[in-house]
């Protein structure tokens, strides 16, 4: 610890003593204790202070002049540390601590020396002789403290200064380099560590220093690649000053560096114009070619990006723009040069894919550009005019290769899914044509390969175009067998045969089976349907497709009264059937008999299905008249009527109409076929001859 520092020390000591004297009297006795506690503390602290100084000087074995010299010794050994750290600065960054760092240090190791303190120079050695007063040491002392604290921070500030100069010069060559600057002004020179300042300054140095250096390198080598690419520069010159500007890198003297490099510029644009106008000429006349071609058509995926290349050459106005001019030229001749292998790759995959399926003779010859090496034959163009002529007659051929190839690859592919639709026409109908096809395109190309595929069996026409086959329509025998589903009466049965093209029917007559013969059906698919012409039975059908002589059966099912008056609202009829029983009983107590055409005070819609259905829990009979009428009447009881008829109403032979029979004898208007049933299955007395009831004569 410094001398004046441990006297402030103690001074403070001391001021801390008589305070906490006078509070331990406020606390022991009041505050006017305390005050005179304070007060008679003062004159003791000035003596107590002056004694204890007196001592610290004795005791140290120094008098004020003694003192004033080793405070002299103290600020020539922190000046001492100052100077050899800016001597060792200077060593290993002269061109930036040459020329100072704002600090006055020199004019300060003069005043030092004024003052007694002997800073030697050459070795920061010091010594000290003949001193000035104190004061004067202090005020030293204090210049010697900022500098020692400044000194970092003054050298981070020469250092970002000496960046941003390079970055200016490296600005310059912008044209040949781009962001060269940029990339050096982004090395950050603050630090964040208290004291390593001046060694993190110093690496951003020596990293500026080397971006600088890459960057004059970089476009050293551009320039060279610019002289080598054109023909009627005279590089000695320019090899001297590129040369010139390396070395001079090599020194981190950057503004020497560009300046050479510069000239070295200047020089090509003088004498390598003719070689740039000559380059970018063929370059865009390629590119214009390229850009005529359809090429994403054949190569949507990988096509190059001719318009913004062409672009780019655009912008290139004179020969320091030859290198960049040479690596267009090249990108391009790559990019053409691999169209031209995805094309005739392209061709040569639907080739393999022709030549591997099963195809018929005379269907597909392969293009010559199939046999051709277009590849090979851009590839060893000497010139870019020469690549430009081969590369279009390349692509020219190989896309007319594709374009006939490739309809036929696409007719190979769907043949499977067409070629039955096509057999499928000419079997029904005898021909087809192109329109018919269930394709887009290519459509003459289909009907083609058939052709070839059977050259016996079909003519082709290529103006229409159409296939038509040989001896027309094929056509067959279909025989349908109907069957009711139980037996009766003749009853007959209409039969349907429905096609596309083709719609014929038949009716037969039969008490249970009975067989329609449809004669020269052509081929193709069918709807075969079956409708008995009697209430009591429905309908069947089924699909056919016919291509051959063809037997089908169908049964036609039986249908209920009630499947037929209640179709599809006998849920809803059976709700209401409780609520409606009993008034259907009372009246059919009082008719005999129950008819839709009676009044229920109900939906007359639903009039038949209910009736039916209370029939049906009632057990009695219902039917339905041939006006459509539904009549619920009691079965036994007609029965009874009619035996009670021919056995006390007619003599032997004798005959009454069945108008009259209903009108005086029975209880139930049911229709002639009803009262025939009964008769014929439940009387051996009756029979009905000419619409009359006649009692037999034994």
């Amino acid at each position: 610890m410094k001398s004046s520092t441990r006297t402030a020390a103690g001074l403070i000591g001391l001021v801390v003593f008589a305070g906490a004297v006078s509070a331990g009297v406020f606390v022991a006795v009041g505050s006017q204790w305390a005050v005179y506690a304070a007060v008679g503390m003062v004159p003791l602290l000035l003596i107590s202070g002056g004694v204890w100084i007196q001592r610290r000087v004795d005791a140290s074995g120094t008098d004020q002049t003694q003192y004033t010299r080793r405070r002299a010794r103290e600020v020539g050994e922190t000046f001492s540390d100052i100077w050899q750290t800016r001597q060792q600065l200077k060593q290993t960054y002269p061109a930036i601590i040459d020329t100072g760092v704002g600090l006055g240090i020199d004019s300060l190791q003069r005043d030092l020396q004024t003052a007694g303190i002997d800073v030697d120079t050459e070795t920061g050695a010091f010594s000290v002789g003949n001193v000035s007063d104190l004061e004067t040491i202090n005020s030293l002392s204090g210049q010697v403290d900022d500098i020692e604290e400044e000194l970092p921070a003054a050298f981070a500030e020469t250092v970002e200064d000496r960046i941003e100069t390079i970055a200016e010069s490296l600005d310059r060559l912008d044209a040949l380099i781009e962001d060269g600057g940029d990339a050096v002004r982004a090395i950050d020179v603050t630090t964040t560590t208290a004291g390593a300042e001046v060694a993190a300054a110093g690496e951003s140095l020596e990293a500026a220093r080397g971006q600088a250096v890459e960057t004059v390198d970089a476009a050293a080598e551009t320039i060279q690649s610019i002289a080598r690419s054109a023909d009627d520069i005279e590089t000695t010159a320019i090899e001297t000053e590129v040369e010139t500007a390396r070395e001079a890198a090599s020194s981190y003297q950057i503004i020497d560096a560009v300046t050479a490099l510069l000239r070295a510029r200047d020089a090509i644009k003088t004498k390598g114009e003719s070689t740039f106008k000559t380059n970018r000429e063929q370059l865009q006349s390629l590119l214009q070619t390229v850009d005529e071609y359809n090429i994403e058509q054949y190569l949507p995926d990988s096509a190059p990006d001719i318009a913004q290349r062409r672009r780019s050459v655009a912008e290139l106005t004179d020969a320091v723009d030859l290198s960049t001019l040479a690596m267009h030229r090249k990108k391009t001749r790559a990019e053409c040069t691999e169209i031209i292998d995805a094309l005739t790759t392209e061709l040569n995959s639907m080739d393999a894919e022709l030549a591997d399926a099963d195809i018929p003779d005379g269907y597909y010859t392969p293009p010559a550009a199939v046999e051709t090496d277009y590849l090979r034959k851009v590839q060893d163009s000497d010139t870019l005019q020469t690549f430009e002529q081969r590369w279009a007659t390349a692509v020219d051929a190989l896309m007319n290769g594709i374009d006939k190839v490739k309809p036929k690859v696409a007719v190979i592919s769907g043949y499977n899914q067409v070629e039955p639709v096509i057999e499928s026409a000419l079997q029904s109908d005898g021909q087809i044509t192109g329109e018919e096809l269930p394709v887009r395109n290519h459509e003459t190309q289909f009907l083609g390969l058939y052709y070839r595929s059977h050259p016996d069996h079909v003519t082709l026409n290529m103006d229409v175009p159409s296939l038509r086959r040989v001896g027309g329509t094929e056509t067959y025998t279909v025989t349908v067998t109907v069957q009711f589903e139980r037996g009766g009466s003749d009853r007959q049965i209409r039969i349907v045969l429905d096609g596309t093209d083709y719609t014929d029917e038949m009716t037969v007559e039969t008490p249970l089976v009975g067989t329609a013969t449809f004669s020269d059906v052509p081929f193709g698919e069918y709807t075969v349907t079956a409708v008995a012409a009697v209430d009591d039975f429905g309908s069947a059908e089924t699909e056919i497709s016919v291509s051959d002589d063809t037997e089908i059966s169908l049964s036609v099912p039986s249908i209920t009264l009630q499947d037929r008056v209640c179709d599809g609202i006998i849920e809803e009829a059976s709700a209401y059937l409780d609520d409606l029983a009993s008034r259907f009983s009372t009246q059919f107590d009082e008719k005999t008999y129950l008819s839709s055409t009676m009044s229920y005070q109900i939906d007359e819609s639903y009039v038949p299905c209910l009736l039916v259905l209370w029939a049906e829990r009632a057990d009695h009979t219902a039917i339905e008249n041939t006006d459509g009428t539904i009549i619920v009447y009691d079965s036994d009881r007609l029965r009874q009527e009619l035996t009670n008829v021919l056995t006390y109403n007619l003599d032997k032979g004798e005959t009454i109409s069945l108008d009259g029979l209903r009108e005086r004898f029975l209880s139930a208007p049911v229709p002639d076929s009803e009262i025939k049933s009964l008769i014929n299955t439940n009387n051996e007395d009756g029979m009905i001859v000419d619409g009359e009831l006649q009692k037999k004569e034994s």
